[in-house]
Parts: structure tokens; C-alpha cells; sequence
């Protein structure tokens, strides 16, 4: 029987149990197949082992995992060995793992060679994804189970990731002496064996699924653990919804001066908390009823301190037009937090998509063909905008918070020296602002770069060292 003949055989059955999924999963397997693309390939071909393809038929409608049976699975683009020793990864998982990388690069420099502690690693899927996606990082994964570390080792050995496994429980005292950046975290949050499926509480191992209240291991990891956490540690968590409010309290009280935040997976439901140890708490309730009755934030840059508004806001801009004594056909800079969203608002040539690529987030500010016309009344009708994609942490998270783009100009008033202060703004604009806590990282204003042609022109110097790079990296 070819495959083909045995895909459509089971897909006449009509059978709840076998989905055209399933079939297609069996099919690869007991073939040797990789992929669905090779299987395809191999359609007409004959099955290589129907015997086998109908023994997993058979075990799966008994509930057995399908992934249990094959001691296989795929997750971050990696083929997996897994047992019953091992809880079975989940795209909830994979979902952590592909936010934690993207959070990652916006908190880290890109050549920061990264210490992260994988805790309850089960397979070693978290940390293998994470030395994977970061080669220089010194990768380090604990479980309780010592079955879980053979098969992690498996993996480990498997793929040629080095990573370092350690047979430890999370809920004791660390005995791990390195500080980490990044600590991630998928550990047991079913608080009752009644909450989990049938077929979940018969094969797959309740040490990694259950916990007795439900936030036992994150309020261990974090007791714990503490002494492996340093300012900028970033903290990475699958949970329950169940839990989220008893979580974010806990996080509250034991790091009360730190950023948090949930997301949700793609069921819309929330499933990720991140935490940013340390980081001062940014009041977004206070900045989003600012900008919404046209106000203006003052908000500290890896420059000076900046002003912005919401872009778009006609009230707020003519009022900061008036706050700096600035002429109005003087465009302000419009602050994104993702390099990404640049194309949205201006159209990028292969000059300006070097210096994106390669320099941004950072001190820089390119002048570009406006793509966005709603905007043009904004930029004096001259089709050209300022964009920016600051390097700063805290003004990063605030325009992520606000998830809208923001005009910001420097906080001064025209033709004066601009504030790298909380302290020197207020003495310049008095109470008149909703002022952001943090410094200024730099005492000069960003460099200034017209791009709207393949031939940079240089309207602010800035940073000369980085100038000076940037000319030879474009070739001028």
C-alpha cells in the first residue's frame, strides 16, 4: 500500500482520534521521514511499515501520546529524543522560548555574551533552543529528576550544544554561585491533578506537572534563586492563568522596585510572565492619562532627556511647540520602540537599511521619504520624517507600553543646552510634566543622518567616534 493510499484509507474513517495531523506524523515516522515535505515527495511510494503505522493507530486511540510512541518531537527547529521520563513540550513553550529571545535582544547589547540558567529543563528543550539561538552563552539546566538529565543529555549530545545539566531541586537553597542574565523557567503550576487531561495524568510525569498551591516553584525559584539574580536580570516564566494575579503579587513583594509584565500565547490566553529585575517601575497608567489629555512625558534617552507626545496629537504638538519656543516648522523626531515598525512610517533605501540593520536601537536619527501621509502635516508638508529607535531601557519600555510611536524632541527650550536630568528638566519646565525617573545616559543629542538618498548628509554630528564609523561602514 502506497502512502497515499493509506493516508486517504484514514481519512475516510472519519476517526476523532486520527487527524489528518496525526496521519501525516504516523506516516513520517514509521517511514523515516523528517518532514511532510520528504513525505509528500514520497506520496506513491510504499509505505515502508504499515504494521507499525497501524500499532500507533491503534495506541493513539487509547490516548497514548503520539510523541511517546515515536520518542520524537519538534521544537524550535530541533528533533527531539523524549520518554516517558520527560513532559512533552508544548508550542506554550516554544512560545517562551521565541518571546525570551526577542525580549533578550532588546534588553542585551548584541555581542553580550549571556549567562542563562534553564530551571526544570525536563528534555533540555528551553536550554538547548537558548544555546542554539546564542552560541558565546554559557548555558546552565537543572531538573530534579536525574532520568530527565539522561534524556536532556541525549539531546544535548545529540544536536553538538554544549550545555551544562544539573542534577538539583529548585526548591532548596541554590547552590549554583554565578550571577545570571537571563533566568527562564517552565515549572509543574497545575494545582489540582483534576485540572490536567486524562490521558496528561496517565503517561506523562506528575513531578513536572504539579504543584501544591500552584505557585510553589516560582515563589521558590525566586527565594531561592535570589542569590543568582543581579540588576538587569531578566526573569522568564510560563504560567497558568489561573495564577497570574497570586503571581504578579508575589512578584510585588519580593521585587517590589522591578518591572513585570504578562503576555498572552496564541490562544489569547496568558501564559508568559516576564520580569525585569531592578528596573525602576515605570508608571504607565500616569504616562497613557498624560498623553490622552494631549500632555507632555519627559523621559530619559541614552542622550539627553527627551519630551514626547503621541504622534498624530495636534493639541499635544502645537502645546510642545509652545513648551520649547520652537518654531513650527521644525519637525520633531518620531520615536518608535522596534526598529521593525521604521517601514510603517518612511520608506528605506539600502543606505538607511545598513544603518537600521547595524546601529539602531541607538543614538541616531534618520531623516527619510515620509511613507505614512496622515503624518505629513506634522513634518511641515515635507514628506521627509526624523525617525528614531532609542537604546535606552526605560524609553524603550515606556513606547512598548504605550505601543504607540511618540514625537520627541530634546528637553530644553529652543537654542538652550538640553537637560541629561530628571532634576535639570524640572528646573527648566517646573511641574508642568509628567517626568519619567532615570538619567540621561549621554550629554550630547543624537546624530542627525539625511538618508532620503543613497548619499548620506550629515545635519548633527553627535557622536563623532560613531559618526566617523558609520561613514566608513556606508563608504563616504
Amino acid at each position: 500500500m502506497t502512502n497515499r493510499e493509506l493516508y486517504f484509507e484514514e481519512i475516510g474513517k472519519h476517526d476523532k482520534y486520527m487527524t489528518k495531523t496525526l496521519i501525516l506524523q504516523c506516516l513520517c515516522a514509521v517511514n523515516g521521514f523528517e518532514s511532510t515535505i520528504e513525505l509528500y515527495n514520497k506520496f506513491d511510494s510504499e509505505c515502508q511499515n504499515t504494521e507499525t503505522f497501524f500499532y500507533y493507530r491503534e495506541m493513539i486511540k487509547k490516548g497514548y501520546p503520539f510523541q511517546y510512541l515515536v520518542k520524537a518531537v519538534q521544537f524550535y527547529a530541533m528533533a527531539l529524543f523524549i520518554d516517558e521520563r520527560v513532559l512533552i513540550p508544548r508550542p506554550e513553550t516554544e512560545e517562551l522560548v521565541y518571546k525570551t529571545i526577542e525580549r533578550v535582544g532588546i534588553t542585551f547589547p548584541e555581542d553580550k555574551k549571556l549567562s542563562i540558567l534553564d530551571l526544570g529543563t525536563g528534555s533540555g528543550c528551553i536550554a538547548l533552543a537558548m544555546k542554539k539561538q546564542f552560541p558565546t552563552a554559557s548555558v546552565d539546566a537543572l531538573d530534579i529528576s536525574s532520568a530527565a538529565i539522561e534524556v536532556a543529555q541525549i539531546n544535548a549530545k545529540k544536536l553538538g550544544l554544549n550545555i551544562s545539566l544539573i542534577n538539583g531541586d529548585m526548591l532548596q537553597p541554590s547552590t549554583l554561585t554565578k550571577k545570571y542574565d537571563v533566568i527562564v523557567s517552565n515549572p509543574p503550576y497545575i494545582g489540582k491533578e483534576s485540572e490536567a487531561d486524562s490521558n496528561v495524568r496517565k503517561h506523562e510525569p506528575h513531578e513536572a506537572l504539579f504543584a501544591d498551591p500552584a505557585i510553589k516553584y516560582y515563589k521558590a525559584i525566586l527565594e531561592n534563586y535570589a542569590v543568582n539574580i543581579h540588576v538587569g536580570t531578566l526573569l522568564a516564566f510560563e504560567i497558568s492563568p489561573k495564577i497570574k494575579k497570586e503571581l504578579i503579587n508575589l512578584v510585588k513583594i519580593m521585587l517590589p522596585t522591578s518591572r513585570y509584565w504578562v503576555e498572552k500565547d496564541i490562544y489569547h490566553k496568558t501564559r508568559f510572565l516576564f520580569v525585569d529585575v531592578n528596573d525602576p517601575v515605570i508608571d504607565i497608567e500616569g504616562i497613557n492619562k498624560t498623553l490622552e489629555e494631549h500632555n507632555i512625558v519627559c523621559f530619559p534617552t541614552e542622550t539627553v532627556m527627551g519630551l514626547g507626545i503621541c504622534a498624530g496629537d495636534k493639541q499635544a504638538y502645537d502645546n510642545l511647540v509652545a513648551l520649547k519656543g520652537r518654531e513650527d516648522d521644525k519637525p520633531f523626531t518620531l520615536m518608535l520602540w522596534n526598529k521593525k515598525d521604521i517601514s510603517k512610517y518612511a520608506k528605506i533605501n539600502d543606505t538607511a537599511k545598513i544603518i537600521i540593520n547595524e546601529y539602531m536601537p541607538g543614538p541616531i536619527t534618520l531623516l527619510l521619504p515620509l511613507k505614512k501621509a496622515s503624518l505629513n502635516k506634522f513634518v511641515n508638508n515635507t514628506k521627509v520624517i526624523g525617525v528614531r529607535v532609542p537604546g535606552h531601557k526605560v524609553a524603550i519600555e515606556l513606547l512598548e507600553a504605550v505601543s504607540k510611536p511618540m514625537f520627541v524632541t530634546s528637553a530644553n527650550k529652543s537654542g538652550e543646552k538640553p537637560a541629561t536630568k530628571v532634576k535639570g528638566a524640572k528646573e527648566i519646565f517646573g511641574d508642568s510634566l509628567f517626568y519619567v525617573e532615570g538619567d540621561a545616559e549621554g550629554n550630547k543629542p543624537s546624530i542627525v543622518l539625511d538618508v532620503t538618498s543613497d548619499t548620506i548628509k550629515v545635519v548633527r554630528e553627535g557622536d563623532k567616534e560613531l559618526l566617523k564609523e558609520i561613514k566608513a561602514r556606508i563608504g563616504q
